[in-house]
């Protein structure tokens, strides 16, 4: 018998609350956008350790705005790096809750699997009895099949980047 770690649910209210909540927080950052791995290759980027760097440029550029060419705006500078410093505190309460959310899926996956796996089994053994589950079997055998085909390509490509 399949193993069941999660035994939870979200209510309907709950569930729209959370999705209103979370296009709540997307509507008041529409300046978000995303960039491609091409593109974040082609350019330097800020790494966690930088920051100090960045705001040791800011402070130098305020105090020294005379030396810095007349199109440089030390106004957008200072509001780019205090909105850095307000995404990575968000990023630090989402980036764990995302993984949460993605270990959860994980698991529950698997669970979900053991338990089809189960019920296929039976239906397998049952459908020599009984040709109503004869069709069901079939069906059940050829999206197994099929599942299985889409996750040994990818298996394999973590296998052959590992070696």
């Amino acid at each position: 018998m399949p193993v069941n770690n999660i035994s939870a649910s979200i209510s309907s209210a709950d569930f729209e609350t959370l999705l209103n909540e979370v296009n709540a927080i997307e509507s008041k950052m529409n300046f978000l956008v995303s960039v491609t791995a091409k593109d974040k290759r082609a350019k330097q980027l800020m790494g966690a350790g930088s920051i100090g760097y960045v705001q040791y440029g800011l402070s130098t550029a305020k105090n020294n705005q005379d030396m810095l060419a007349r199109n440089f705006s030390v106004e957008e500078y200072e509001k780019d790096v205090v909105l850095v410093t307000q995404l990575q505190q968000l990023n630090g309460k989402l980036g764990p809750l995302t993984q949460k959310i993605k270990d959860t899926l994980a698991v529950l996956g698997q669970e979900l699997m053991g338990q089809t796996n189960e019920v296929y089994n039976v239906v397998k053994r049952e459908a020599k009895n009984n040709g109503k589950l004869k069709q069901v079997a079939d069906e059940m055998g050829a999206r197994y099949e099929k599942s299985v085909d889409e996750v040994l390509p990818a298996q394999a490509a973590v296998t052959a980047s590992l070696n």
